[in-house]
């Protein structure tokens, strides 16, 4: 029955603690309610802040034009389960696209983020908005890659048109085939997609109005296990 807790954000002003309860315990909750059952649960938190460091891994490669502002890469290079696919492959791939780009500069300059404590509140991406290594008004969006490795299908989501139109025009016709392309898991109240706004280190971007792209696949059978 051991779960993980749920830390408090020295970047939140109001702070809200959840605890979660085992799988197990939690099919024996859904049994008891499907019985009818009514259940109450009751805990006590002590909770307090204590000073923490957070590992974020920072480079840029300037671009032609400086005032075409920052667009900041990132990916979270930690994980309580760390797997090839979560997220050794967002980490791969933000590594090959700085040997792309070091190579064949663009005009935006390109910030490249490999980010620490994803799982415990996006607080590296929290701490890298908090302090950045540019001018946080110059930073025109983010590209966040999680999960990005493999799908059986090889479907691979674009999530962040829903907030931010105007970056489907720079989609399109990106993908190269086997990898399928689609937009998606960005909305709410959609019937077989959930939604991704909030679940990966794109969310701080934006949150400070910060347009943003997540790549990401769906979970598959491996997610979170020692078999990733």
């Amino acid at each position: 029955d051991l779960v993980r807790w749920g830390p408090l954000s020295p970047y939140e002003l109001q702070n809200r603690f959840a605890f979660m309860v085992s799988k197990r315990q939690a099919e024996d909750f859904r049994a008891r309610l499907a019985a009818g059952e009514k259940i109450v649960l009751s805990a006590r938190v002590d909770a307090k802040m204590v000073p923490a460091t957070y590992d974020v891994v920072v480079a840029t490669i300037p671009g032609t034009d400086p005032a075409s502002g920052e667009v900041v890469l990132t990916a979270h290079l930690c994980h309580q389960s760390a797997g090839a696919n979560d997220n050794a492959s967002g980490v791969a791939t933000l590594l090959a696209v700085a040997s792309r780009v070091s190579a064949s500069r663009p005009a935006h300059s390109v910030v490249f983020a490999a980010l620490d404590a994803a799982e415990s509140g996006l607080n590296g991406a929290r701490a890298f908005l908090a302090d950045p290594p540019v001018p946080r008004e110059a930073i025109v969006m983010n590209v966040n890659l999680d999960m990005v490795g493999r799908d059986a299908k090889n479907v691979l989501f674009a999530s962040g048109t829903f907030h931010y139109p105007f970056l489907k025009a720079y989609l399109k016709d990106v993908a190269r085939p086997p990898v399928v392309l689609r937009l998606g898991h960005d909305a709410p109240n959609v019937k077989g997609e959930d939604d991704w706004t909030r679940d990966s280190d794109h969310y701080p971007f934006h949150q400070a109005g910060i347009p943003f792209i997540y790549f990401g696949v769906e979970d598959e059978a491996q997610h979170h296990k020692a078999t990733d």
